[in-house]
């Protein structure tokens, strides 16, 4: 948005004496959108900060951080939240590019491929963003992907725990939790990265995220193939994208995954690429942004 405003004309002439010299209505237009999408995004950070962001409806919620509920709804809070932001800015920059290629709206099925895929992007993206942020919000006591997903594989009741710690001895884990408080919520200065990662793989942290994260990539490949079977998305283009997301050159797809785009009788081939290609994007984000 801020490099079409840089290149778009201030001004402009216009016959129509109706119409005042001042910007582009175009130019107007783009303003408009950059400031809803910066309202929209900014509001849930500002909670966020506040510690009223992640909260069930019947917790006590105070100005201050609080500590991280934890219950089988705590994962899918802080993402609805976390995409929220990402999915804003999307869809945002989506109807900007709608309308400076000169189209008034988008088919509506179009546009629940592009909606979702969007919030499934959101989804990941939020997840690569805390891996990022990891210490400043384990020190903070920001309530993230990575924070509650922590105190999920610590937590007392099994059926909320991530599967690879479904059979962790009990003993082990009241441990691991008393150890997790000192590394939550305390400032910068005090918190031993190097300790804090070493715990955090002991707690299997990294586990845990790529196999949460494996299920929304798988979902976020097979939407990908869907805008490519129905909408005529390029496929070689997505791949080159991969390539240059994934910072791998030698990331390849095999050419039977693109042949079954080709083949209407290759859902089976889709399906399963779609599952190797959910594993390889998960493992890829844990891979290049698990804290060193």
């Amino acid at each position: 948005m801020h490099t079409v405003l840089r290149e778009w004309p201030q001004s402009f002439e216009s016959s129509d004496e109706s119409l005042s010299k001042g910007r582009h209505p175009l130019s107007t237009d783009i303003i408009e959108k950059l400031a809803q999408a910066l309202r929209e995004a900014s509001f849930p950070i500002l909670m966020d900060r506040a510690g009223t962001g992640h909260s069930s409806t019947e917790a006590h919620v105070s100005t201050e951080l609080k500590p991280i509920l934890v219950d089988k709804e705590s994962l899918k809070r802080i993402e609805a939240f976390t995409r929220y932001r990402a999915h804003t800015y999307f869809v945002r920059a989506f109807g900007l590019a709608t309308s400076i290629a000169g189209f008034s709206d988008v088919e509506p099925k179009l546009w629940e491929v592009v909606n979702e895929l969007f919030r499934l992007w959101g989804s990941l993206g939020a997840a690569t963003d805390d891996l990022q942020d990891i210490f400043l919000d384990f020190s903070s006591g920001i309530h993230s992907v990575c924070s509650v997903m922590a105190h999920l594989c610590v937590a007392e009741d099994a059926e909320i725990r991530p599967h690879c710690r479904q059979y962790v001895p009990a003993t082990l884990l009241r441990d691991q939790r008393s150890r997790l408080k000192k590394y939550f919520c305390v400032t910068n200065s005090e918190i031993n990265r190097t300790e804090l990662i070493e715990f955090l793989k002991e707690i299997e942290l990294d586990r845990a995220l790529e196999q949460h994260l494996e299920r929304q990539a798988t979902l976020f490949t097979a939407k990908l193939g869907e805008a490519v079977l129905h909408f005529g998305f390029c496929a070689e283009l997505l791949m080159e994208i991969a390539v240059v997301v994934s910072q791998d050159p030698e990331f390849f797809v095999p050419e039977t995954y693109l042949n079954s785009f080709r083949d209407t009788q290759g859902e089976k081939a889709r399906n399963m690429m779609n599952l190797r290609a959910g594993k390889f994007i998960a493992h890829n984000i844990i891979e290049r942004f698990w804290p060193k």
